[in-house]
C-alpha cells in the first residue's frame, strides 16, 4: 500500500431528481502510472416515498472532468409499497486502474430512480447522526 486517504461526511442531503448528486468524494494522487486504486465507500440511505429507490455511481474525476463511471447499483432498496423506509448502509467498492500520476477525485453520487421521489443521504431526520465515509488506497505494482 503506497498511501491511504480517508474522508467522512455528515451532511444531510435529500435527493429528488434522477440527475446524479455528489454526496462524498476523496482525492488521491498515485505515485506511479502502474498503481491501482481501491476505493471503499459507505453511505446511509433512506427512501421517503413510494416507488423510490437509490441509483448509485462512482465517478473518476480528473482535472474537473468525469473520465470514468462505475455502476454501483441501479435499484437499491425499492419496495414500492411503503413510505419513509430506512434502507441502511450501502457499502460499495471500486477497483480502478487509472494509469496516471495526476490527482484523481473519486465521487460517489446518488440519484432517485423515480424522479421527484426522495432519497435521503445521512440521516432521515436531518440531525446528522449518520455519516458517509470514503477511503482510497493506492496499491503499488
Amino acid at each position: 500500500i503506497g498511501q491511504v486517504v480517508h474522508t467522512k461526511d455528515t451532511t444531510y442531503r435529500q435527493i429528488t431528481s434522477n440527475s446524479f448528486v455528489e454526496c462524498i468524494n476523496v482525492t488521491i494522487t498515485p505515485s506511479a502510472t502502474s498503481s491501482k486504486i481501491l476505493v471503499f465507500n459507505s453511505a446511509h440511505l433512506t427512501k421517503v416515498t413510494n416507488d423510490a429507490a437509490a441509483i448509485e455511481r462512482m465517478y473518476r474525476v480528473v482535472g474537473g472532468s468525469d473520465v470514468a463511471t462505475q455502476v454501483l447499483s441501479d435499484i437499491t432498496a425499492n419496495t414500492g409499497t411503503s413510505t419513509d423506509n430506512d434502507i441502511g448502509f450501502s457499502a460499495t467498492q471500486f477497483y480502478d486502474t487509472p494509469s496516471s500520476t495526476a490527482a484523481i477525485t473519486y465521487s460517489y453520487r446518488v440519484a432517485s430512480l423515480g424522479n421527484n421521489n426522495a432519497i435521503r443521504y445521512n440521516n432521515y431526520s436531518g440531525a446528522g447522526s449518520f455519516s458517509g465515509q470514503m477511503t482510497a488506497m493506492e496499491i503499488l505494482a
